[in-house]
């Protein structure tokens, strides 16, 4: 509901450019002059499905381990409602160290092998949390466990960065912002999807972690075959003004 009070109060209030509120002789600079932003050509490169598919595997982790993580730990571990505190703190910590530490390590070994090796660490994550919920553990473990949650997130900063590189100055915003629907929506359908399992398995929680994995594991396939960087085809998707 926040998210369409906010896209309701942007309808109707956003321009497109200063000229639109008055300013008539507002220039940006040195800009090219942009007759038409040819949209399609976002579409027809794989870059998009590579930026994609990179948040799917990030967002889906995320949404569905600070779902149903904290629920599966008090169910099956027997851990103290209280606690629960304590696993969600330590899981957004572990999300912004492993996203600060991936922006280094991106310009280091590249953006493409990022973005798979966080997509196989997104797998590693729904796997860790599969083993939590089918073997007993100390409550220390389960706490190990939240601190490694944000692997997830590891080459988050390399996705944007990446489709910044292979779309031009005029497409990659359209792009990136395209490439975010993506995790918008894996962010709604990975809790449900694991809500509904755990429900029509009568609050079984095996069920649930072992398609998030499943899920999971058909991103890294994916990006596997599509985040290969041919540097003999290495092109930028440009507009027709460049």
């Amino acid at each position: 509901m926040g998210t369409l009070i906010v896209a309701a109060v942007d309808a109707l209030v956003v321009r497109n450019h200063p000229r639109e509120i008055g300013i008539d002789a507002f220039t940006w600079g040195n800009e090219a002059q942009q007759q038409h932003l040819p949209l399609g050509e976002i579409f027809r490169s794989k870059w998009i499905a590579v930026g994609g598919f990179g948040i799917v595997a990030c967002t889906f982790a995320i949404a569905g381990t600070a779902t149903w993580v904290v629920p599966a730990f008090i169910a099956v571990q027997h851990m103290a409602p209280d606690s629960g505190a304590v696993i969600g703190t330590v899981m957004g910590l572990s999300q912004v160290l492993f996203l600060v530490i991936g922006g280094y390590m991106s310009d280091r070994l590249g953006k493409p092998l990022m973005i798979k090796l966080t997509a196989f660490l997104a797998l590693l994550t729904a796997l860790m949390f599969l083993w939590s919920v089918v073997t007993p553990m100390p409550f220390g473990m389960l706490v190990l466990f939240a601190a490694l949650s944000g692997i997830a997130l590891l080459g988050g900063g390399a996705i944007f960065a990446l489709l910044s590189e292979k779309y031009s100055d005029a497409l990659a915003p359209a792009a990136i912002g395209y490439a975010e629907v993506f995790g918008i929506l894996s962010a709604f359908v990975a809790p449900w999807m694991m809500g509904a399992i755990i429900s029509a398995s009568a609050g079984s929680f095996t069920g649930a972690f072992i398609a998030f994995a499943a899920v999971e594991f058909i991103i890294v396939g994916l990006l596997m075959i599509l985040a290969r960087d041919d540097v003999r085809q290495a092109v930028t998707v440009g507009s027709p003004a460049e």
